[in-house]
């Protein structure tokens, strides 16, 4: 993601409002500065008619700058919510267009979450206030060389020794924000392992192994953060030290021109005002600006390295209704990127529709491999995958006539209903019939709450309960096949019959996948594909 497409979420018709009130919000002090310079000039000659206009001018004009303010700082804080929830849905659609299987937990909560959010600053902490730095000091040096040469120079040598000071900081910066990045998602990674091995923790007494990995990770963040406050402290310091004895200088270099007749009086506190509040005061703010440039810079190379390694292919035509006739694999290897063997070698097989279909190996064997690649989510090295329609048409995959059914089954922290539908349109005796045909109806109706029973907080359903409901939901899917990913795993020998038996009845409607390490449930009429030695 390039820094200039964050504008793309600016509406053209705000341009006009942010350009009028950027000029008059930066520009507000060098009006101040002239005029305190006409005011100053006036009480020097004793005109208290002109000072009262000054003053109402003053006035008014200050008035304006509130409300264009306000005005403007409501806008901005929407435009900054517009860009959290725009690169957020970015990330995430690009994730389910292309799942990336290596892609850890830490990393995707903290491009979703913390560096969205980084971006979404990118127009309140860094590229407005750096267009506001750019023409505030602008109009100050303008104001000033145009009255006076000598302080315009003056101005415009300290302005540079302290942008470079706070340019040198801000390399720092930006070097230590990512090595902190990448610890943090290291840590961020390490806490759901420990969720989902609580018991493998307990059973081996590896707490004191687990504190200690969790001590060196946070050690290493910690050293890294260490290092970015201070490259930020140290910047803050120097320049706000600096600006404060220039301060000063200025005044006795302004004196000096009065005292040598270069300038009046008038003149000199004008440039002085503009001095202190259009370029050393921005100064001020340099070092903060620059420091979440910093996190922003580093952010927008994380969300752009993640979403061109998952490029939109653009809105793909809606594929047609058409029964798939076969499936057929020719020749299919696959590899995966940091293996130095394939997966998978050469398979070949043919999947008819109106039967169960067992993919049988030893576990690392390349079943799921083999799974991903039938839904699309991998692609194959070589060979081919040819998924053929009644009407003659060839896929690419199953994936818009498969419905997938994972291991885990897992369900979100939200109501049954919702989990079943996950946003389509399912009418309730829809939702009734499938739980029906899996055999949960009973235990979803004895709920107080039935289908508005929030999964994990009114529930209390076993694996094999949750397992049903998943396959309840890929049912609700009206697709042709089904596809489930070692759905006899975890479960008793009583819950693998009576599933197999519910696949059986499913198959009279529906082509039945199944990822599994056993032959146990394999009937005579059921067709096996051997993946693996």
């Amino acid at each position: 993601m390039k820094s200039t497409k964050l504008f793309s979420y600016i509406a053209l018709k705000d341009y006009p409002f942010l350009i009028i009130a950027k000029v008059y919000i930066n520009g507000f002090n060098v009006f101040v500065s002239v005029m305190l310079q006409y005011g100053v000039a006036a009480a020097l000659a004793q005109k208290l008619t002109i000072l009262y206009q000054i003053l109402g001018v003053l006035t008014i004009a200050s008035l304006i700058y509130a409300g264009v303010y306000y005005t403007y700082s409501m806008y901005s804080e929407r435009l900054r919510k517009r860009v959290i929830e725009s690169v957020s849905q970015e990330l995430l659609a690009s994730s389910l267009r292309e799942i990336d299987l290596n892609q850890d937990n830490g990393t995707m909560v903290n491009l979703v979450n913390q560096d969205a959010d980084n971006i979404a600053n990118y127009f309140m902490m860094g590229v407005m206030p750096a267009i506001d730095f750019v023409m505030i000091i602008g109009g100050g040096l303008i104001y000033t060389f145009y009255n006076s040469w000598i302080y315009g120079l003056v101005y415009l040598f300290i302005g540079g020794g302290l942008y470079a000071i706070a340019h040198h900081f801000y390399v720092q910066d930006v070097r230590y924000r990512r090595a902190y990045q990448l610890s943090d998602d290291q840590q961020k990674n390490f806490l759901p392992d420990v969720y989902h091995n609580l018991s493998i923790i307990r059973i081996f007494n590896a707490s004191k192994w687990l504190t200690s990995v969790n001590n060196r990770l946070f050690d290493s963040k910690r050293t890294l953060l260490r290092q970015d406050v201070g490259a930020t402290a140290s910047s803050n310091g120097v320049v706000r030290g600096g600006i404060y004895v220039m301060e000063v200088v200025s005044l006795f270099v302004g004196l000096l021109l009065v005292n040598a007749h270069q300038i009046h009086f008038d003149v000199m506190l004008g440039i002085w005002n503009a001095g202190i509040g259009s370029i050393f005061d921005p100064f001020l703010t340099l070092p903060i600006v620059l420091a979440f440039m910093a996190r922003q810079k580093v952010s927008l190379g994380r969300v752009a390295n993640h979403l061109s390694a998952h490029p939109n292919p653009g809105q793909p035509l809606p594929s047609a209704e058409e029964p798939v006739k076969s499936i057929e694999g020719q020749e299919i290897t696959y590899q995966y990127p940091k293996n130095n063997h394939p997966t998978l070698m050469n398979l070949s097989f043919t999947i008819k529709p109106g039967k169960i279909t067992f993919l049988i190996g030893r576990n690392g064997a390349g079943k799921t491999t083999l799974l991903h690649i039938l839904l699309g989510v991998l692609t194959v090295n070589s060979g081919s995958l040819m998924v053929r329609t009644n009407a003659g048409h060839n896929l690419s995959s199953l994936a818009d006539h498969a419905a997938f059914v994972p291991q885990a089954g897992q369900m979100f922290n939200t109501t049954i209903a919702d989990n079943l539908k996950l946003g389509k349109s399912v009418t309730n005796q829809e939702l009734t019939q499938a739980l029906i045909q899996v055999q949960m109806f009973d235990a979803v109706n004895s709920l107080p709450k039935k289908l508005e029973s929030v999964v994990g907080e009114d529930t209390n359903f076993s694996k094999g309960q949750i397992r049903r409901l998943a396959i309840a939901r890929a049912l609700l899917t009206h697709r042709q096949y089904l596809i489930l990913d070692e759905p006899f795993s975890d479960i008793d020998e009583s819950n693998q019959k009576s599933l197999i038996q519910l696949f059986r009845k499913i198959a009279h409607n529906h082509g039945i996948i199944i990822v599994s390490h056993t032959f146990d449930l394999i009937e005579p009429n059921d067709h096996v594909i051997k993946v693996g030695d």
